[in-house]
């Protein structure tokens, strides 16, 4: 990585901040500046996490650096995929040859409106098709409260589908050990499988957040 820091390839302690403005420099050319200032925060944070583990000498002179200094601060997108869109997306879905959980994984995103760990970490005891509700526990929300989802019919398919393959042992989307959850990696590349396809991965994230954000449960 150091070679894309500076091009003497200088560890990071040897820096200075001309160094550093120069990278942002590069990064605001070939980039924009609202990418100089996301990598500014998320270099920070890393630096942060190193620094702490005694990895880097401390009070790096990156830290003195404000957003403004290199670049703007990211705005959040407020795009959402249109109704043809999800449509076009999910026929795409059905006709590659993902897995049965990677397709699923999606496609109850989408029609359910959760989050990404919600799906993943659902298990068939959280399921109550007696009366058409799926329960989100709150160690699952991002809220740490409870949430409670009716099962549509197409989301009854779905779960079926899922049971048949791989059982209903524990988690509906099991990983490669069926008593265990699918995993973060795995949901990663749902999100890129989807955005390459669209070709736009800001509108396919603002989807997937914004949905979740504001989709009614009761």
């Amino acid at each position: 990585m150091l070679h894309y820091l500076n091009d003497r390839a200088l560890p990071v302690d040897n820096m200075v901040i001309h160094d550093w403005v120069k990278y942002f420099d590069m990064v605001k050319r070939d980039g924009s500046a609202k990418t100089a200032g996301t990598i500014l925060t998320r270099i920070k944070s890393i630096l942060g996490w190193a620094e702490k583990r005694g990895l880097v000498e401390p009070f790096n002179l990156v830290l003195n650096l404000n957003v403004s200094d290199v670049g703007e601060q990211a705005s959040v997108g407020q795009r959402v995929l249109q109704l043809d869109e999800i449509a076009k997306l999910w026929l795409h879905i059905e006709s590659t040859r993902a897995t049965l959980a990677i397709k699923s994984c999606l496609q109850l995103i989408f029609i359910t409106g959760a989050r990404q760990s919600e799906v993943r970490l659902a298990k068939w005891e959280h399921f109550d098709f007696e009366n058409d509700v799926w329960s989100v526990p709150p160690e699952n929300s991002k809220t740490n409260k409870a949430i409670r989802r009716p099962i549509s019919s197409l989301m009854k398919e779905i779960l079926n589908k899922l049971a048949t393959v791989y059982g209903n042992f524990e988690y509906i989307i099991p990983g490669s050990n069926p008593r265990k959850p699918m995993t973060t990696h795995r949901t990663v590349i749902v999100v890129v499988f989807g955005s390459n396809y669209l070709k736009n991965t800001t509108c396919l994230n603002s989807y997937l957040m914004m949905h979740a954000d504001h989709y009614p449960h009761y």
